[in-house]
């Protein structure tokens, strides 16, 4: 009953509409003097002006919720990119922490310390309150969901492995508890970097879906936009890119082997 009424009240300015054109313009009623239809005539023109603000708002607004959809999309594509990252990093970190737990377990050091760190991952929480499309929105808060509980995770079995490093450094008579407290410390290594493939795989399946969407979601005004954008290039415009590709793979492979060097050095200086 009460939708009943709220859809009778809603529509009320559009029945009144339908009535004072049918009386003004169809009705044959001679009854009606000129000074009425003159008033009913202003009146038309008055709710005609209120539905026609109540549909520029209605659009408004269906403007402004595309528009967050779509800047959603980009900041999204930047951050899943510097996930990836994160989610390497702990991958990268863990793969170097394993061995050197081996060999405390292998008896080739009592001691194995990881001076290694983890930063936070970017939040994403924003983002997935300005999606619109609700398939996606879903597939984003699984992911969300998986990030926060590495995050935890990492930090939970980072700070329980210093804590009984530091046990043993400081009071000798808890080196076999230390000891004792590997296996399981790095049986839950390997655990948390298999969640973390897991999450690699599946940040690598919604940024591909950002992608798509933020190619799906344009439109005409954008579309006009980036028309205008794209084919403001400079004159050997595919020769330059081809060029600076070249520049480009030239200073990942210089970086890359800088990068092989300093680890190789470090490990030399280590005799890891």
């Amino acid at each position: 009953m009460k939708r009943a009424l709220e859809y009778i009240l809603r529509y009320i300015p559009h029945i009144t509409v339908v009535y004072l054109s049918y009386t003004l313009f169809i009705s044959t009623d001679s009854q009606i003097s000129q000074g009425l239809k003159q008033t009913l005539s202003a009146l038309l023109g008055a709710v005609s002006s209120y539905i026609f603000i109540q549909y520029f708002e209605f659009f408004k607004k269906i403007d402004i919720k595309k528009a967050e959809h779509q800047n959603a999309l980009i900041r999204l594509e930047f951050k899943l990119n510097d996930q990836l990252n994160w989610l390497s990093d702990i991958i990268f970190h863990l793969s170097n922490h394993e061995p050197i737990v081996q060999k405390v377990l292998s008896g080739k050091s009592s001691l194995a310390y990881d001076a290694s760190s983890y930063r936070d991952p970017i939040s994403i929480e924003q983002e997935i309150h300005d999606i619109k499309n609700i398939a996606f929105k879903n597939q984003l808060l699984n992911l969300h969901t998986s990030y926060i509980k590495i995050k935890n995770d990492l930090s939970s079995m980072h700070d329980g492995y210093v804590f009984m490093l530091e046990k043993a450094i400081s009071h000798p008579e808890y080196m076999e508890s230390y000891a004792l407290g590997l296996p399981h410390h790095l049986a839950n290594v390997n655990m948390l970097r298999e969640f973390t493939g897991q999450a690699i795989a599946n940040t690598k399946k919604a940024l591909s879906a950002c992608r798509v969407l933020s190619r799906d979601s344009r439109n005409m005004t954008a579309n006009l936009n980036r028309y205008f954008v794209i084919h403001s290039e400079p004159q050997n415009f595919d020769a330059l890119v081809t060029e600076e590709c070249k520049k480009l793979e030239k200073e990942i492979q210089m970086v890359g082997a800088q990068s092989r060097n300093e680890i190789n050095n470090t490990k030399e200086k280590l005799n890891y």
